[in-house]
């Protein structure tokens, strides 16, 4: 068998084989992470300041006045809750774009080691035996 058949069928078992090893095909699971003292005690501040959302400050533009309310309604349930969930991680062009160099970097590098290997090593025995 020619050298460059074995080299790409070698090239594609690792590009299949080392992002199965590696984990980064997996996508990170959701979870809980509760509030630390130092935050609850920054949200507390921060409601306390605002009458538990009752008296935002006053703001020329409607935009800001109804991210504010988000905002100090999403602290209230965070504090309620004791911390917040973070749901799983999705597919996104980061993590193709991982997946991709890692399995496209695996690919280039077997395929150049199958293929330059065999002369450099011949050559270097060669240099060893002179």
């Amino acid at each position: 068998m020619r050298r460059w058949k074995f080299a790409l069928s070698l090239a594609v078992i690792a590009a299949i084989a080392v992002p199965a090893i590696a984990g980064t095909w997996r996508l990170a699971p959701g979870r809980w992470v509760d509030l630390t003292v130092s935050q609850k005690q920054r949200i507390s501040n921060y409601l306390e300041q605002t009458n538990y959302c009752r008296s935002l400050p006053k703001r020329d533009e409607f935009d800001q006045t109804v991210i504010e309310k988000l905002v100090c309604e999403a602290s209230i349930s965070q504090l309620a809750d004791g911390g917040s969930y973070y749901p799983p991680e999705q597919v996104t062009l980061k993590y193709l774009a991982k997946n991709f160099l890692l399995s496209a970097g695996a690919f280039a590098l077997t395929f150049a080691l199958v293929m330059l290997g065999p002369p450099v090593s011949r050559r270097y025995l060669a240099w060893l035996r002179r």
